[in-house]
């Protein structure tokens, strides 16, 4: 496939069966045992029907299609405010593409609109969270120049002993 022949679009109520359909990919690198692949899926799946079936001006949901309107991935930007300077910045909440899409420049393109969005709406910065396991997508940010913020731990407690 060729990543010019890739068409981004405003999602539509129409889209979300596509869109949900793509959910069960964003756990299939192997999330961690503490965060059940159930619940990420069910809190995407809710962000996302919520962003298609009531639309803000500070959202977009776009879908990636092949010349023959087939689609291939979809991304979910807003707007948020950086919880330590207050400033507005643009986060992308889901970034999905289908397995065939995968590798061929659909993600690219995805975040490219992405950051046309963001820039159009002058917001200074983009934003994502991403699984530290998931080494795929943090090669694929990195090669987009996006650099690490912070970096969240977590000490699962459960069948632990506690800390001496």
């Amino acid at each position: 496939m060729d990543p010019t022949s890739v068409n981004i679009r405003a999602a539509t109520a129409e889209d979300l069966p596509f869109v949900l359909g793509l959910v069960p990919r964003l756990t299939e690198f192997g999330a961690p045992p503490w965060r059940p692949a159930a619940a990420i899926e069910a809190d995407s799946a809710a962000s996302l029907a919520q962003a298609l079936e009531e639309p803000t001006d500070d959202g977009a949901v776009l879908v990636a299609e092949d010349g023959g309107g087939e689609g291939l991935g979809v991304v979910h930007v807003e707007v948020e405010a950086d919880p330590i300077t207050g400033e507005e910045r643009a986060f992308v909440g889901d970034l999905i593409v289908t397995r065939e899409a995968e590798g061929k420049g659909v993600a690219r393109a995805l975040m490219a609109a992405a950051e046309a969005w963001a820039r159009s709406r002058g917001l200074g910065s983009l934003t994502l969270y991403v699984f530290a396991g998931n080494l795929r997508a943090r090669e694929f940010y990195a090669r987009l120049g996006f650099l690490e913020d912070g970096v969240r731990l977590v000490l699962p407690l459960e069948d632990r002993r506690p800390v001496s």
